[in-house]
């Protein structure tokens, strides 16, 4: 290995990697359980759009 040289590779990109892919998963996984029908409810059952709204906007909201 050559002294003269340094090495710029740093963590910041994994982090900022790292802090996408768990705000994006966090995002999905709150949209996806809004779809998970309750216990009795009928076949045709859909969420209200609201509340997708809502659970997205939660992780949203601790990031601001």
């Amino acid at each position: 290995m050559d002294p003269q040289k340094t090495d710029h590779t740093s963590g910041k990109g994994w982090a900022l990697a790292g802090f996408l892919t768990g705000v994006t998963v966090s995002i999905l996984a709150n949209i996806a359980r809004m779809y998970v029908p309750p216990e009795h409810a009928p076949a045709n059952w859909r969420p209200h759009p609201g509340a997708v709204a809502t659970a997205a906007w939660w992780p949203i909201a601790l990031l601001i």
